[in-house]
């Protein structure tokens, strides 16, 4: 089972599956009641919404803990969904997506989703992704130091906030935890197949080109001269560490 992207900060073990209110958004009623069915089964609350207006209902009056979105909700507008529930809350997003949804999925992933599964479903998978997604929600939620602090950056842990040389820059939900996960253990090489697995779950080989676009934009964002990074260094063919000696030497 995947660990979280802050064990390393909060000391977190392995996820142990456990009762979770889950918002179940689907306007497929067969389907939707079938993966109701499906996840009561496996010890979840769940209460099904048809609609974002009936979703931002059920947010206050059933408060749940994660929100499963399909993406094909309201005719496709899914996206839209997604980025309403995140403007109104941390609640994290687990999205449903169809073969061929993949810029649909960035973009959502963006917004604030936190992770997809795709379509046929494995209830397995998706299980695990949910007590995954809450194990690292719980996790940030626990008391751990309140900034960590690294080179150049300031990761207030707390309010996922960054700053780099004392000014505070916006990084998106994904840039977040990608930063945290190379910053939580400086000069450790962190492989690429690692990566994948704790952000994106390892699954599809177009995840590796994903890849590959987030650390040039964390480059962008915290390198003085991205074409020659100081912090996030590659080590080819094997994947990335964080060197905070040569981003002092950087802001120096």
């Amino acid at each position: 089972m995947r660990r979280s992207v802050l064990d390393s900060v909060a000391g977190v073990t392995d996820v142990v599956a456990e009762t979770t209110r889950i918002l179940l958004i689907d306007d497929d009623g067969p389907m939707c009641h079938a993966l109701r069915d499906a996840l009561r089964s496996h010890g979840h609350v769940v209460s099904c919404a048809n609609s974002e207006v009936e979703a931002v209902a059920r947010l206050a009056s059933f408060t749940p803990s994660l929100v499963l979105l399909n993406l094909s909700v309201q005719g496709g507008n899914g996206l839209l969904v997604c980025r309403r529930l995140h403007e109104m809350g941390s609640t994290p997003i687990i999205l449903i997506a169809r073969p061929g949804d993949e810029a649909d999925v960035l973009t959502a992933l963006d917004v604030g989703a936190t992770d997809y599964v795709v379509r046929p479903l494995s209830m397995e998978e998706l299980v695990t992704r949910i007590a995954s997604v809450t194990c690292r929600e719980r996790s940030e939620q626990l008391g751990r130091a309140d900034v960590l602090e690294a080179g150049p950056l300031a990761i207030h842990l707390a309010r996922r906030t960054v700053a780099v040389r004392d000014r505070e820059v916006h990084f998106t939900r994904r840039e977040y935890d990608l930063l945290v996960l190379l910053v939580a253990r400086p000069g450790h090489i962190r492989t690429r197949a690692e990566i994948l697995d704790s952000l994106w779950g390892g699954r599809r080989t177009s995840d590796t080109k994903t890849l590959d676009v987030h650390i040039r934009r964390l480059r962008g964002k915290i390198e003085r001269d991205q074409q020659r990074p100081e912090c996030i260094i590659t080590v080819r063919g094997v994947g990335y560490y964080f060197d905070p000696q040569e981003g002092q030497k950087a802001s120096a």
